[in-house]
């Protein structure tokens, strides 16, 4: 991404105290300190909160390095200290070695970097900085290599951290034995199984199960040639058959430095919403305006997406096997009465009111692991648009072009992560009164995912045309308030939907 010039503290422990950190700006900070545990000088980046005040105490997120890489690889080829700008957390980024694996090797004993990082550089960290020093106020993330080490060591020492994240992590070192020098720590996988088994994440998952951890792990969709892929849906389903909470998603891209990139700051998101939680104070910036502003679109919305993972694992657990049909939309889908409209089906509905189709950062399309992935379909039946039309006609924004474009890579992405699942595109309701002015737009916009719906070899549900009266707008008859349907209206969409699944 970017080379960084870093401010360079070079210190012994007895005396760090005379150096004074603070500033105006996230800076990036190079440690140097002994480790008994490496039984060697090792170095670390720290990144200190933005306007840091020596009175305050902070929360700290170790991020870890993946494989072939060292201490400086967040800061020079991520925008990490950019991002950091927006939190009130230390971020600290010490060394794992080349190919660590972030355990206590049985074969190297100056390969301790379990120990490392749990003994020697969190008793250091908190000695030295303005640190919480509690589990509570203790994240840890990684990618590839890293996020393997940061679950792992989340599993094993659940005392020390209340959140735990991967990005592209290798969870199931087992599936690899002969790849980037594992053996070359834990000894050969054929003569020393139990070490690899001791240090996977995917045979760790039922530690898991008596703590409070906070877990969130990704991947690329296109992360094969690892095999990163792989082992996070391996994880996510022994995770599933544990009952062990988590939040998983896949995404498109690659193991690359884009892609972390790209999805650091939800991570960064999501071990400050753990703070906050825990420690009863703001550490997300970006989140403390928004409470200020009282966007309640923002709170209905993380409350729902909490709901659906809840309510997937707690499925998944009684009806492993069962076939679902997911009703994927906004406020029309939420006032739909799916026992009484669907009886014999296990309906589940994935509206979130005010939501849109994912043109911005969040809507259908960041969504689809907990809307969609994690519900076992057979059937998806998607009805959204209006909102991302009624923004685009107060505000310009989203763009039509932006809107169709999004509908049609959420079909794509459906297709490919839920592929024996038929998806249904249903066409969206006519509007009238006080939302008139959007009905020349929906009639466009019906024709559009017709055609998507055709080109992608998906069913399409018209229920625009039984509801529209003249001048494309919807017949009275059928009104609740002009945009949303009253129970006649609902009548229609059910006797559509039970048309599909007759078939």
């Amino acid at each position: 991404m970017k080379n960084t010039m870093y401010t360079i503290l070079l210190f012994g422990f007895l005396s760090c105290s005379t150096v004074c950190l603070h500033g105006d700006a996230a800076e990036v900070y190079m440690l140097t300190h002994k480790s008994s545990a490496l039984q060697k000088e090792t170095s670390l980046n720290i990144i200190l909160p933005n306007g840091l005040k020596q009175d305050e105490r902070y929360p700290v997120l170790y991020l870890l390095h993946g494989a072939y890489g060292c201490y400086r690889d967040w800061a020079e080829r991520t925008d990490i200290e950019t991002y950091a700008d927006g939190y009130e957390m230390i971020i600290v980024m010490p060394d794992g070695g080349q190919f660590g694996w972030y355990v206590d090797s049985p074969l190297e004993a100056t390969s301790a970097y379990e120990t490392y990082i749990t003994k020697d550089l969190i008793e250091a960290v908190d000695r030295l900085l303005p640190t919480i020093a509690s589990r509570d106020a203790r994240g840890i993330c990684g990618l590839s290599m890293g996020g393997h080490g940061a679950m792992s060591l989340a599993a094993k020492h659940p005392d020390l951290f209340s959140s735990a994240s991967s990005l592209s992590g290798i969870l199931r070192i087992s599936a690899h034995p002969e790849k980037w020098h594992i053996a070359a720590r834990l000894g050969s996988f054929e003569t020393a199984s139990a070490h690899w088994i001791a240090n996977s994440v995917y045979d760790l998952a039922q530690r898991f199960l008596d703590t409070d951890v906070q877990l969130l792990f990704d991947c690329g969709v296109d992360d094969t040639g690892t095999g990163a892929i792989q082992d996070a849906r391996d994880c996510h389903e022994r995770f599933n058959e544990l009952g062990v909470q988590h939040i998983y998603n896949e995404n498109p891209g690659a193991h690359s430095w884009q892609y972390w990139d790209d999805h650091i700051q939800e991570h960064l998101d999501f071990h400050a919403d753990n703070f906050e939680k825990r420690l009863g104070m703001f550490v997300s910036k970006r989140k403390k305006i928004e409470l200020e502003s009282n966007d309640k679109w923002l709170f209905l919305y993380r409350d729902r997406m909490a709901h659906f993972r809840a309510e997937n694992q707690r499925l998944k657990r009684l009806f492993p096997e069962r076939k679902t049909v997911v009703l994927l939309g906004s406020s029309t889908f939420v006032a739909f009465n799916e026992a009484e409209l669907l009886p014999g089906w296990l309906v589940l509905d994935r509206g979130i009111s005010g939501d849109g189709l994912g043109v911005g950062d969040r809507g259908i399309l960041h969504r689809l692991q907990e809307s969609v992935f994690d519900c076992n379909p057979a059937h998806i039946f998607i009805m959204n648009g209006s909102n991302d039309l009624g923004g685009m006609v107060r505000s310009g924004t989203p763009t039509f072009s932006q809107i169709i474009e999004c509908y049609g890579k959420i079909i794509e992405r459906i297709q490919e992560g839920a592929p024996d699942a038929r998806i249904h595109v249903m066409s969206c309701f006519p509007t009238r009164d006080k939302y008139a002015i959007i009905a020349p737009q929906v009639r466009q916009f019906n024709r559009e995912i017709k055609r998507i719906a055709q080109e992608k070899k998906v069913d399409y549900v018209d229920v625009y045309s039984k509801t529209v009266g003249r001048k494309s707008l919807m017949k009275l008859e059928y009104s609740q308030d002009g945009l949303h349907v009253n129970a006649k209206g609902y009548q229609i969409l059910a006797e559509a939907i039970q048309s599909r699944l007759r078939l």
